[in-house]
């Protein structure tokens, strides 16, 4: 048994040892997280290159054009949370005046459940933002849910 007496600090020192180690852990976990979430051009997965997504959004829209910077939005029509993004103000306004394309792909369709499947898609709805910085490089920014792609379409909006 350990016996304290009053004129030692050895449990003081190790209870400052676990806070120092606790506090450098959170500011490495935070610092990953911050650091990971910073969009960088990257290479874009073969299934979202224009002409794939060109492919997929050309069964319900006709023939398109490339673009350098568009939305790819995966939706399902039984879908509740599709159902909210598409009824707020952000995406009306964003259908009404774009400012870039965006292909809506319906995952229950076989071209769209394909194309959601070789990306590994996992739930919908899900805008994925492309900007193409340079020869096959851009910048992808995957946003799942409602929230995020409402705040991203107001600045797409003319």
């Amino acid at each position: 048994m350990i016996k304290y007496t009053s004129g030692d600090n050895t449990f003081k020192y190790f209870i400052i040892g676990i806070l120092i180690v606790a506090t450098l852990l959170i500011v490495g976990i935070i610092s990953l997280t911050v650091k990971d979430s910073k969009i960088k051009p990257r290479s874009l997965p073969t299934a979202l290159e224009e002409t794939n997504v060109n492919h997929a959004a050309s069964m319900r829209y006709g023939n398109s054009e490339n673009e350098e910077e568009y939305f790819v939005y995966f939706y399902s029509p039984n879908c509740g949370h599709c159902q909210v993004l598409m009824q707020s103000a952000a995406y009306q306004n964003f259908i009404k005046n774009p400012k870039i394309r965006m292909y809506k792909i319906n995952v229950n369709e076989t071209e769209g459940g394909q194309l959601a499947s070789d990306i590994g898609l996992k739930a919908t709805p899900t805008v994925i933002y492309i900007k193409k910085v340079s020869e096959g490089k851009y910048i992808i920014d995957k946003m799942p849910g409602s929230e995020k792609p409402q705040k991203t379409l107001i600045n797409f909006t003319n």
